[in-house]
């Protein structure tokens, strides 16, 4: 019964650190498909520098916005395309790096890409991070705007915002914590979570000697090891504990 609750708390984590620390949303494309329009059209502000300039955008930008009740953490990218200018390969390899690490990736085209070409980018069609936005609908034809609909794009355009409410929705969807569930308590951090793996963890092995029959002895270590790693996420720990920790961390002079 234990190890169910655990493990349903567990669950929580992922949501957790995004309600902690924000969803991490990347644009990413080719150059001049609309990322820097559509990170302004976002934040409803002019905050990227936007030309008709391929490899305008160097460096990431980021900036903060709340979408849906959702902190979301937004980076404009470098456009993605091979290049021997230094200072955009650096951008371009920041921007795969950050890729790596974000929860939704918005992955922009403009209609004059080729179909190979998300894959000859190094994405996979089976990341379920990956949004695929058609922008600047606002001068495509409705042929090749049913084409790419039909395809699973969501469909806007930066400079007029036709469909940035349905893209404001697909970046949060399938986050799904309802206040029922953050009111009974989630996870928030990276030491939470990895204390509640060690508790599960010890209870597991725990039930595996109960079940070979071994002594209580063990069962009781596994027992204290899972006891010790929930000790850490309500802060029950002994005076011992309190000076090992100042002795480690700091450094106390005579």
């Amino acid at each position: 019964s234990l190890l169910t609750e655990l493990r349903e708390l567990l669950a929580t984590g992922k949501e957790g650190l995004i309600i902690r620390e924000g969803l991490r949303v990347c644009l990413v494309g080719a150059p001049n498909v609309g990322k820097s329009s559509l990170f302004n059209a976002l934040l409803a502000a002019e905050r990227a520098i936007v030309t008709p300039v391929p490899g305008t955008t160097r460096d990431y930008l980021e900036e903060s916005l709340s979408l849906n009740g959702y902190l979301v953490k937004l980076f404009d990218m470098a456009g993605l395309r091979a290049t021997a200018e230094e200072v955009e390969t650096i951008g371009i390899s920041r921007t795969r790096q950050l890729m790596e690490q974000a929860e939704r990736i918005l992955y922009l085209e403009d209609g004059t890409q080729a179909e190979d070409e998300f894959a000859r980018e190094g994405l996979d069609d089976g990341d379920s991070r990956i949004i695929r936005v058609l922008n600047k609908s606002d001068i495509l034809p409705k042929e090749k705007i049913d084409e790419y609909r039909e395809r699973g794009y969501i469909i806007c355009s930066a400079k007029c915002g036709a469909g940035l409410d349905e893209l404001q929705k697909g970046i949060t969807s399938g986050l799904e914590l309802d206040s029922e569930t953050i009111a009974s308590g989630i996870l928030s951090n990276l030491r939470q979570i990895e204390a509640v793996e060690r508790c599960i963890a010890g209870l597991e092995k725990g039930l595996g000697a109960l079940g070979e029959g071994l002594g209580y002895e063990f069962i009781a270590f596994d027992l204290k090891e899972a006891s010790e790693a929930l000790e850490e996420i309500i802060g029950k720990i002994t005076t011992d504990d309190m000076l090992n920790r100042i002795f480690t961390d700091f450094c106390i002079g005579k």
